[in-house]
């Protein structure tokens, strides 16, 4: 049995792409989910309305907005049992070209956010209860011109070895999934070139570019009672793509 059902979960980014695709899969599952979202307000509501899962308005690429999810959540929830950190944006930065303040804006969004969350809301969880990262690729192997991304998908995995760890004994697993391409808005711009899609499936030992919900059961997978004795790895959800570049 998963053994989902009934316990409340905060995904952030949960409007679009990945992050909808868990809120969706959850809810579908009977799990209590609240989300973060920032600039989509429509699609958040849309979402909402859809699926019984409450959204929350924060900007995590600065401070106020890390203490803002925190507080609301708390103010609605008096616990937590899976928290699956999943905000993040991709852009380039090559190196000895670029504007310094892109570097920071993605550290913060990527990597500060998940720290800061992660401290506050974890007093509030419940033993049996998970993390979930969702790193990428470029973590697992690097990436030219978004070494500040892959910087911050590699961190993760330290944080799930520590993590899992230090929260281990209180009954909460820490892990990440490293999603490749997946068809959702921040790799539209990029599928919109003429025969990239093709392009860039091809070099999938798979020969395809996965939807969001192929990561987002893997995410359900990993909270469930079916990982129960996962606990501080990172599970590659990317077709096979990372073992062979692209």
């Amino acid at each position: 049995m998963l053994n989902v059902e009934g316990k409340t979960a905060l995904v952030t980014g949960g409007s679009l792409g990945i992050g909808k695709a868990v809120v969706e899969v959850f809810t579908a599952h009977k799990v209590k989910t609240y989300f973060s979202y920032n600039r989509h307000q429509e699609e958040a509501e849309t979402l909402g309305n859809a699926t019984g899962a409450v959204g929350i308005q924060a900007d995590l690429a600065n401070a106020l907005g890390w203490k803002t999810l925190a507080e609301e959540f708390q103010a609605k929830s008096p616990t937590l049992d899976y928290l699956v950190h999943n905000a993040g944006i991709w852009t380039h930065f090559p190196i000895g070209t670029s504007d310094f303040s892109v570097w920071k804006e993605t550290m913060a969004l990527n990597l500060d956010a998940v720290g800061y969350l992660t401290n506050a809301l974890v007093p509030m969880m419940n033993a049996g209860g998970a993390i979930v990262m969702v790193g990428s690729t470029a973590g697992r192997r690097g990436e030219a011109v978004h070494a500040h991304y892959a910087a911050t998908k590699a961190a993760m995995a330290g944080l799930a070895k520590s993590w899992a760890a230090e929260l281990g004994p209180r009954g909460i697993r820490t892990n990440v999934v490293a999603p490749g391409w997946v068809d959702t808005p921040m790799s539209a711009e990029e599928f919109a070139k003429p025969g990239r899609k093709e392009q860039i499936a091809a070099t999938i030992p798979l020969r395809r570019i996965p939807p969001p919900e192929d990561i987002a059961f893997p995410v359900l997978f990993l909270v469930s009672d079916w990982a129960r004795h996962v606990n501080g790895t990172t599970l590659d959800v990317n077709g096979g793509a990372v073992l062979i570049g692209g």
